[in-house]
């Protein structure tokens, strides 16, 4: 416990540095990466949760990724912005209106699929049943959906929401567009049955408003967002018991979010314990970094076959888990000095995408906020390593606001946003 509480305080400390090296801004990646796991070491000694004690040598590892993580923004954040230089807005307002009616043509399209799914399940519940079908056939390998096209239905509507308030104006019609573009980007990522979509969507709905809103420091910050925060929290637990088997668990709706609570937040960290400590059960793991691309690279170059991306097997710690946090698939991949390089790497290029996004250009506004879910979500699992969900981010941004919107309006700085000198 006294080491636990030492190796707290080393990122509390990196957290307060990180708040101030970052000019007191809390869309700073490197200060939230050490809040998460300020939040996550604290959350491990209340007595309630009933989880594995973590090794000196597992807190030592986390706290150097987290000192990595920092150093990467620190180094690029000492660079300079160039001065941001307004132009005008977009004239070209049929785009995101075309996307807009898209996404709303594919949402009962989408819903029939989640019905087909939810037939499959063999359940009561319709969201429950789909859940199942979706877990079943990810867990042997095959394809979530039947078609390619409902995979990109719900990051579609996302990004389709993204645009709306990126571009949003004062006037009471341009609100009304954005609160549909997110009212239609919910219910598709509600419909997919998991979290996942949900958090992306609120992740980068309030990274974006805080970037346009100026609220940068802590206080200004939460003024804002506590009323979301509360929303979100409130709509996750209305979630959990609609698209999620509770049959196997005792206890009333608190006894239930609380075990979710230590499933998205401690035993994550207690699986990569695991990890560590058991080097031997992951020495010949397939490499999971690259996990999307290397089959894909393997056919294309000829060689050898790779297995597809199948997820981590379980352990007990002693509630079973099988996520790792961000640190596991580099640690595993690349040893000690690989992962803390690619912290270094993550913590550098992140902090050079939220100076971006400070300097007002919508294109990396709408970059940053996609790359805000990996960063919330390191102390469960590694996200970074979706590939080619940023890839397609990336290509949809790129058409968007350099080709549909117009080359001159792609990379136009928003007035609403004060550029750092």
């Amino acid at each position: 416990m006294i080491a636990h509480m030492a190796f707290t305080t080393v990122v509390l400390g990196l957290t307060l540095l990180n708040y101030y090296v970052g000019r007191k801004n809390v869309l700073y990646p490197a200060f939230l990466f050490s809040l998460i796991w300020l939040v996550v070491f604290c959350l491990y000694t209340l007595p309630m949760i009933e989880v594995d004690e973590l090794g000196i040598d597992t807190l030592a590892v986390v706290v150097s990724g987290v000192a990595a993580f920092s150093v990467g923004g620190a180094v690029v954040g000492r660079s300079r912005n160039a001065r941001s230089v307004a132009v005008s807005r977009p004239t070209n307002p049929m785009a995101k209106r075309v996307l807009f009616f898209c996404c709303l043509t594919v949402l009962p399209i989408f819903f029939l699929e989640i019905r087909r799914l939810g037939a499959v399940g063999g359940l009561d519940s319709l969201m429950i049943s789909a859940r199942a079908a979706i877990i079943e056939a990810v867990s042997n390998g095959e394809k979530a959906y039947s078609s390619p096209f409902y995979t990109a239905a719900p990051m579609l509507a996302i990004f389709t929401a993204f645009v709306f308030l990126i571009e949003a104006g004062d006037s009471r019609k341009e609100r009304a567009w954005v609160w549909l573009s997110v009212l239609i980007a919910l219910a598709m990522s509600v419909l997919t049955t998991g979290r996942t979509f949900v958090l992306q969507l609120a992740v980068g709905l309030v990274g974006i408003r805080l970037l346009r809103s100026r609220r940068a420091s802590v206080g200004q910050a939460w003024k804002y967002v506590r009323y979301p925060l509360i929303g979100f929290l409130a709509l996750i637990s209305i979630l959990v018991p609609l698209d999620k088997d509770l049959s196997n668990f005792s206890g009333g709706v608190t006894d239930v979010l609380m075990n979710f609570v230590v499933e998205y937040t401690v035993e994550p960290l207690a699986g990569f314990n695991y990890v560590i400590h058991h080097p031997s059960e992951y020495e010949y793991d397939p490499n999971q970094t690259f996990r999307e691309v290397m089959p894909a690279l393997a056919r294309i170059s000829g060689s050898a076959q790779m297995p597809s991306a199948m997820p981590d097997d379980f352990v007990l710690v002693p509630l079973p888990t099988n996520v790792f946090t961000v640190f596991k698939s580099y640690y595993v991949d690349f040893g000690f000095v690989g992962m803390l390089v690619a912290m270094f790497l993550l913590g550098a290029g992140q902090t050079w995408l939220f100076r971006k996004a400070l300097a007002g250009v919508d294109f990396y506004i709408f970059v940053f906020a996609i790359s805000l879910y990996p960063l919330m979500m390191a102390a469960f699992d590694n996200q970074y390593s979706l590939i080619s969900y940023y890839t397609v981010a990336l290509i949809f941004g790129a058409l968007y606001f350099f080709v549909l919107r117009g080359t001159s309006q792609g990379a136009r700085v928003n007035p609403s946003i004060p550029s750092e000198r």
